[in-house]
């Protein structure tokens, strides 16, 4: 299984709803051109697209720090779901 385009990544967003993902070093992720179609929502996918490397560190790091202390919850299975799902495994 391929790993993904290690982040930050950043969103270039025009108000018409296009979008551009790319790498610190200018590598495309991602785009769209919505031409003004649903527009809003175009953006708020694209804020959220270009987060996902730091939300998937972020539950990683979360999970760690459940297991270096004992604790187990119904959240942390929620958050192991989500890893595997990023990273292909379900």
């Amino acid at each position: 299984m391929a790993e993904h385009t290690p982040g930050p990544w950043h969103a270039d967003i025009s108000e018409n709803g296009s979008f551009t993902i790319t790498t610190p070093e200018g590598s495309v992720i991602s785009s769209r051109n919505s031409w003004g179609h649903r527009a809003a929502e175009s953006n708020a996918n694209a804020r959220l697209i270009s987060a996902a490397p730091d939300l998937l560190e972020s539950l990683k790091n979360l999970i760690s720090l459940d297991e270096r202390c004992g604790w187990h919850s119904k959240q942390a299975d929620a958050a192991i779901a989500v890893i595997a799902k990023a990273e292909g495994r379900s």
